[in-house]
């Protein structure tokens, strides 16, 4: 059958050059080296890789240690209610960071008043802030971390509406 040859003969020739299969067969230490180096350096890069994680992001330890001693939910608080709370904590928030004496008080009792009524209709309230899930409670101790860090005048406001678990 002249064209073709069958048996083991040449199944190998599909896998690698001859030039190449001939020349690792003269040096076969030196090839068994070189696959085993590769084999060790691939080795060490797949544990390095499983056994290193990303980096973690910063997080504010208030708010992990205030999330971790809150109960869960058990209201839904109506979303008209949501966004006054959002206008609330934007106003509260642009208080203290202006730190201006001309600021008016009366918005931020006003802000403060819609913090607080929340807080007495929905005690339990589970909400999304800013796309981010949270609660009376959690909002109630981000509040009053706030307060005490730019009018500590204000503390008692939240204070007297914060259950005394919550309080440092």
């Amino acid at each position: 059958m002249g064209g073709m040859a069958s048996g083991t003969e040449n199944d190998h020739r599909h896998l690698a050059d001859p030039v190449v299969i001939g020349w690792l067969a003269r040096r076969p230490f030196l090839a068994l080296w070189s696959f085993a180096l590769l084999a060790v350096g691939v080795a060490i890069l797949l544990r390095h890789a499983l056994e290193t994680s990303p980096p973690r992001p910063a997080e504010d330890p208030l708010a992990a240690v205030a999330t971790s001693r809150l109960p869960e939910p058990t209201q839904v608080v109506p979303g008209l209610r949501v966004d006054a709370l959002s206008r609330a904590l934007a106003t509260l928030s642009a208080a203290c960071d202006a730190a201006d004496p001309r600021w008016p008080a009366s918005r931020v009792r006003d802000a403060l008043g819609v913090v607080t009524q929340l807080s007495t209709d929905y005690p339990g309230g589970g909400f999304r802030v800013g796309g981010v899930a949270t609660s009376t409670p959690a909002v109630l101790v981000a509040v009053r971390a706030q307060l005490q860090d730019c009018d500590p005048a204000d503390v008692p406001v939240i204070d007297a509406v914060l259950p005394a678990q919550f309080r440092p």
